[in-house]
């Protein structure tokens, strides 16, 4: 995404949210913050609550704060001095006719700082999974809920599920790559995942041995999946993801396990981790893999998406507090036809069943 309009679409959203105003952001623009691809999308739908719409006059205000200007047209539509966005505000009640349902209560990405949700099809399709059993609703209903389902798939909803990559102009990780490890990387990996454990509240002490002896195991006949993040030839933080098994995996979904994920103290708390897991996932997805396993504390797992693996039906082979292992679809429904018992790649040293 062109990092210049982006920092323009901030701008405005920051504007609106201290209006009291948070947007829901559609269409095309929506996957450009998703993708972080440039698709040329200079008109950013925003969906706000019909009562907010109806004050023209202060959304014009907060407009002009930030350099727009309405176009002469019934609707609000507005465009920067440069034409390099245009923003369409629409009402709740326009959009939900053409889902044929209100808009989700919750959405799978949200954006603080400034805040703004995206509706991704995925909010939809889990919305629709939702209502198709729903003993409430009729059969013709369930039935077009069902037809929607079909087609958000035949649309590729996965492409939906990629992170948000974009930055703007005065982002700390705007300088940093995301690159597949290389053999020179190896000592300097080590060095960050010790330092990265020696304050953890919780560690084997031995992180770096766990990673080697993946990287030359090939668990499950898989090489493991391992990225690093750098500024210039500098490694700021590290991930892993490597094969697994699910003891009834009727689909032959592939499995595997995320971490450690690992970032440099000296460049936490800016989104580094955050940024590491979503490329893991992205390239999981390509790799074939349908379902990823975490270990660690939830509060952190959670916001990823990542959840209790009982509620799937999955549990791991060997102890563990429950809370503590999760797992994450990377596409709909990839554990509706797996479950049962979850294997570690032996590399990791668990007393399993």
């Amino acid at each position: 995404m062109d990092v210049k309009r982006y920092t323009q679409f901030e701008q405005l959203v920051r504007s609106l949210n201290e209006a009291n105003i948070t947007p829901i952001v559609s269409g095309g623009f929506a996957l450009e913050i998703l993708s972080g691809y440039d698709l040329d999308s200079k008109l950013a739908p925003l969906i706000l609550n019909d009562d907010v719409i109806d004050n023209e006059l202060m959304i014009e205000s907060v407009m002009r704060t930030v350099g727009f200007e309405r176009l002469d047209m019934p609707e609000l539509v507005f465009s920067n001095t440069d034409d390099t966005l245009s923003v369409a505000f629409m009402p709740q009640s326009a959009v939900e006719p053409l889902i044929g349902h209100k808009l989700p209560g919750q959405f799978i990405f949200t954006h603080t700082e400034p805040e703004f949700h995206v509706l991704t099809t995925y909010d939809l399709y889990n919305l629709f999974g939702h209502l198709i059993g729903d003993p409430d609703r009729s059969e013709k209903l369930r039935h077009g809920d069902a037809q929607k389902l079909r087609f958000m798939k035949q649309l590729g909803y996965i492409f939906d599920r990629f992170p948000m990559r974009q930055m703007n102009e005065t982002h700390p990780l705007l300088d940093v790559t995301f690159e597949f490890l290389g053999d020179k990387d190896f000592d300097q990996v080590d060095k960050i995942i010790r330092s990265a454990f020696d304050d953890a509240n919780y560690s084997t002490g031995e992180e770096e041995q766990l990673v080697r002896r993946l990287r030359a195991g090939n668990p499950f006949g898989r090489k493991p999946i391992e990225i690093v993040a750098k500024r210039g030839d500098e490694i700021l933080g590290y991930v892993i993801v490597s094969a697994a098994t699910v003891s009834d995996n009727r689909t032959g979904t592939a499995v595997g396990v995320v971490g450690p994920v690992v970032v440099d103290p000296l460049h936490r708390g800016c989104g580094l981790g955050w940024r590491l897991v979503e490329e893991a996932e992205i390239v999981a997805r390509f790799a074939g893999y349908g379902v990823l396993a975490a270990i660690g504390w939830p509060g952190y797992w959670n916001q990823f998406g990542y959840i209790r693996s009982t509620e799937f039906g999955v549990k791991p082979a060997f102890e563990i507090t429950p809370e503590f292992f999760m797992v994450k679809e990377l596409y709909p429904s990839a554990l509706l036809r797996t479950n049962g018992t979850f294997r570690f790649p032996d590399e990791w040293q668990y007393d399993q069943e």
